[in-house]
């Protein structure tokens, strides 16, 4: 075994260890107020429900979204193997996060070698909000892993990494795959990471100046999780709410959240704005239905679109909010620990992705450091748009911002000479 690979194995096993340490932390002892693990509990209540309904022999239909259908059946099937035990749902999590972290740094290492490569993994193992949220029972574990297996397979084929046909066309049914799973978790990585690949695909055949075989698999793998979505979403959801008629309203509402429109759809400056209020609205409901408290963390619900002027004058300050807040002096602290300790953990992380954009301006501009440079702005974008508080914001980075991090691995030897 090379000495790179026994490196990747052992960040992942730290990152299996830190993530399972704050499993049976937070399991014994919760660090933060209850509010902070209220996804986690809706999915609960939900398995409580089926598993109820279940035992009663009577039908349970709920109005969950896909993503919290899945997260309720993969639930039962580990309460199945292990009994109804919420830690082993937290270590499965774990699992996953720190698989995602050996992940990412593969994918990594035929772009940037295995110092920066190895750098980005190590940093996203010992995170500690990606060792907080990817140790609970959030989406950010699965999701994250898929969208960079998704990503290593892409990377791989773009650097010409695999040399047979078959195991390039292998590797490509498997992008798409992963693609596909990962947007059945969030649905808008994939309208990001699809155009991301595309992209990079015409950047290469600009280079080679030539269309061949393996440039095509590369284009054709990106875009084919777009096709292959909505209806492998339809037939999922069909078969798990017994609805099998596939124009159903009903089943719609399962594979597109509820807060989506008709008039809403963000795709104006005035669409835009309904869609923001639309969100920041059921975020403010569901927090006085469930826990009886106001959002003090929502972002801009005063903001207003009337042209796409407007939308770009916001931009930068909303993605600076999105990536950044709360940081010491500039956000009310509040005496709240979690807060205190994301402000801390913020101003580090606004020094590494200095670094990195720095990093990505400087070093070459090849096509797999370009897609991960495209993947970031498009996430980072949608995020300053549309996150609607500083708590999804901060486990929905927890995805894009590792773009950055080789890149600013790139810059720590330069800093030092």
């Amino acid at each position: 075994m090379s000495p790179t690979r026994t490196k990747l194995i052992w960040i992942g096993v730290a990152a299996l260890a830190l993530r399972a340490g704050a499993a049976i932390l937070t399991e014994t002892r919760p660090l933060f107020p209850p509010f902070y693990y209220t996804d986690a509990q809706r999915i609960e209540l939900l398995v409580e429900q089926t598993m109820a309904a279940q035992k009663e022999g009577r039908p349970f239909v709920s109005h969950a979204t896909q993503s919290q259908v899945i997260q309720v059946k993969t639930q039962l099937a580990l309460y199945r193997l292990f009994g109804p035990r919420p830690l082993a749902v937290k270590l499965f999590h774990a699992a996953l996060g720190a698989l995602a972290c050996v992940v990412l740094g593969a994918a990594l290492l035929p772009l940037f070698g295995p110092g920066p490569a190895l750098a980005g993994a190590a940093l996203c193992a010992v995170w500690p909000s990606n060792v907080f949220f990817t140790s609970q029972n959030f989406k950010e574990s699965p999701s994250n892993l898929l969208a960079y297996l998704a990503l290593w397979g892409f990377l791989v084929l773009i650097e010409g990494a695999a040399r047979r046909a078959a195991s390039a066309v292998l590797i490509g049914a498997g992008v798409a795959l992963a693609l596909t799973a990962g947007a059945f978790y969030r649905a808008y990585t994939l309208l990001i990471l699809t155009p991301a690949m595309a992209a990079a695909c015409v950047l290469e055949l600009a280079r080679r100046r030539k269309a061949s075989g393996a440039s095509t698999l590369y284009l054709a793998a990106s875009l084919a999780a777009l096709a292959l979505y909505a209806p492998a979403s339809r037939w999922l959801m069909g078969r798990w709410t017994g609805d099998k008629n596939p124009g159903s309203r009903a089943l719609a509402a399962h594979i597109v959240p509820v807060s989506w429109d008709e008039r809403a759809r963000p795709t104006s400056p005035r669409g835009l704005t309904e869609f923001r209020r639309s969100q920041l609205e059921v975020d403010r409901n569901w927090a006085r239905d469930n826990r009886g408290r106001e959002i003090s963390t929502q972002l801009f619900p005063e903001a207003r679109f009337e042209s796409w002027l407007d939308v770009a004058a916001f931009l930068p300050k909303g993605v600076f909010h999105a990536l950044f807040m709360p940081l010491p002096g500039l956000y009310p602290m509040e005496g709240k620990i979690g807060r205190v300790m994301a402000g801390l953990e913020n101003l580090l992380l606004l020094a590494l992705a200095g670094l990195g954009v720095l990093g990505a301006l400087r070093g070459p501009k090849t096509s797999g450091r370009v897609f991960l440079m495209l993947f970031f702005a498009g996430m980072a974008a949608s995020a300053g748009l549309l996150e609607p508080d500083l708590g999804s914001a901060a486990r929905h980075k927890l995805l894009y911002l590792p773009m950055l991090f080789p890149f600013a691995a790139e810059q720590i030897p330069l800093l030092r000479r």
